[in-house]
């Protein structure tokens, strides 16, 4: 039964309420701190009928509303079995409902988790909730705990059976006590990313993705590779859509705060890319150990609310790395088998990028899908540009690098030799000419001889040569077909500096004939060009021995 003085309580936190919606709504969250600042059970009460009218306002004819002298229905206790399930032992419990271990019995006998409403639905709502169970009934996907049954309650309390993960543990603990490296832990992440699309494909978004609801069961005997499960798929989403009495959800109407991204918190209708927010911010707390709006000592979970939605963005991983203090961070490198100063590095860059993308506070600048997210994230962990990073040259050619070491070593050779040549040439070119404009032109000279290095470094990627790695001799033949076949609009003076530079590679190489063939070609461009007096003739000459 209901006390007196929680039916006051209704009654003052609706009062309140009922003067916070009369409002504009950048006026309301102040109003609730103003009104309700010595009383944080009031202020989550009323807080919470404030959503539900603005949430319930486009629904025509919603299951329960609350009205002046309304008293809380009674919540479900499950002191006896249910249809053909017998309860056992309490698993966990949300804003929502209450899972049990539970033996079934018809039509075949199994362990099962079974989830029941706290809170009963009556009339078009079990319509409504027919329709999601046939939804969430064509889910199957090794990642995502399948709901096996569904039904009702003789007091109305709708009850889902689902698939018993034995010896399952929050995906954070359990990457945490197995001190599951960064790659390990995006390993495991992908398969979330599987399981969250699959769901998204057949029209199903979770809304409340978090750890908990994400768990891992070790293997089994003989096996390696752990799983990932995702639980409550869809169950949180058929409950919230009922309009049930929102101060009877424990604060939780909306999912978990920390996890649901900006627009939801805000009321706005979720969509796959409200749960590719809350996968962001579960692989932050991957990577890092907390949540990007952790809530602080002696906030209010209305504040908290309010906080992130006024938040421009979610803070960078790096930054958020670097915030910890010393032993924090050494505490975190030991939970991932590594060093801080390794994290330092691995926060950076591609990760950050990635992250920023899944949590960006606009739906249009995330990420579109989960399958784009976990894109990136496979990329990333082949060492790949990843799709949100910088679209620059030198960024696509570091990874091509990182990639394939051997395969570039010969390019690299040629171009840290070339590279070499141009430095020298340039400070001999900057001591015999001191006026701006042959200044000016060396300058112009050198940067289209490194656009020619670049290009002839990046045709040593597989990708371009059709997968077969190149050689120096082969890097240096494909550089000289080009600047003889007249495809380069180059100058004279640039292709036979080039030609030179090539032409000492080849002698270094052992290759004299082809370096005396190329150093003739320089020559000839030189005294055709500049004339036979000029220094850069001369050099081409004492190239070509004469």
């Amino acid at each position: 039964m209901v006390s007196r003085d929680e039916s006051e309580r209704w009654r003052r936190s609706e009062a309140i309420a009922d003067a916070c919606l009369e409002l504009p709504t950048e006026r309301r969250a102040h109003f609730l701190v103003d009104r309700c600042r010595d009383d944080s059970e009031l202020l989550e009460a009323a807080l919470d009928l404030v959503l539900a009218a603005e949430e319930a306002a486009d629904i025509p004819t919603p299951v329960w509303r609350p009205r002046a002298g309304d008293v809380a229905p009674q919540t479900f206790d499950a002191a006896e079995d249910i249809d053909r399930f017998e309860v056992g032992e309490k698993l966990g419990e949300g804003g929502m409902g209450i899972v049990y271990r539970a033996q079934q019995t018809e039509p075949v006998e199994r362990q099962v988790a079974l989830k029941v409403a706290r809170h009963p639905i009556h009339g078009e709502g079990q319509t409504r909730l027919a329709i999601e169970r046939q939804a969430m009934a064509k889910l199957q996907h090794p990642n995502i705990a399948q709901v096996l049954e569904a039904g009702s309650t003789a007091e109305g309390h709708p009850y889902f059976a689902m698939e018993l993960v034995e010896g399952a543990r929050p995906i954070t603990q359990y990457c945490d006590r197995r001190r599951l490296g960064v790659d390990s832990r995006l390993r495991l992440f992908l398969e979330v990313c599987s399981g969250v699309q699959h769901a998204h494909q057949k029209g199903i978004v979770h809304r409340d993705l978090k750890p908990s609801n994400i768990v891992v069961r070790s293997p089994d005997p003989g096996d390696t590779t752990p799983t990932a499960k995702i639980i409550d798929f869809g169950i949180a989403k058929v409950l919230e859509d009922e309009a049930l009495p929102p101060s009877l959800t424990g604060g939780q109407i909306l999912g978990t705060p920390a996890y649901l991204s900006p627009e939801s918190l805000s009321g706005a209708a979720a969509d796959t890319r409200t749960d590719v927010y809350s996968l962001g911010v579960v692989l932050f707390e991957l990577l890092v150990g907390r949540q990007p709006f952790p809530r602080r000592d002696g906030e209010t979970p209305l504040m908290h609310l309010q906080r992130i939605v006024d938040s421009p963005g979610a803070p960078r991983l790096s930054r958020a790395w670097s915030q910890l203090d010393s032993a924090a961070r050494s505490e975190r490198a030991r939970a991932l088998g590594t060093s801080p100063r390794a994290l330092d590095r691995r926060f950076r860059g591609d990760l950050q990028w990635i992250l920023q993308a899944a949590l960006a506070v606009d739906p249009d600048a995330r990420y579109a899908t989960v399958a784009e997210l976990a894109s990136d994230l496979g990329r990333f962990l082949r060492n790949e540009p990843v799709l949100v990073g910088p679209p620059s040259r030198r960024y696509r050619l570091r990874k091509f690098v990182s990639r394939h070491r051997t395969a570039s070593i010969s390019a690299l050779l040629v171009t840290l030799s070339l590279v070499g040549g141009l430095v020298a040439r340039t400070f001999e070119a900057d001591r015999a000419n001191r006026e701006a404009r042959d200044a000016a032109l060396a300058r112009d000279e050198n940067a289209r001889m490194l656009d020619f290095v670049l290009d002839l470094f990046a045709a040593s990627d597989p990708a371009e040569s059709q997968g077969r790695e190149l050689s120096a001799r082969d890097v240096l033949k494909r550089g000289t077909e080009q600047l003889n076949s007249g495809d380069l609009d180059e100058s004279p003076r640039v292709r036979a500096r080039l030609l030179g530079e090539i032409a000492e590679i080849h002698w270094a190489l052992g290759d004299p004939r082809e370096g005396l063939t190329l150093a003739e070609q320089a020559l000839a461009l030189n005294r055709e060009d500049l004339g036979a007096l000029h220094p850069e003739t001369a050099g081409s000459l004492h190239l070509t021995g004469t």
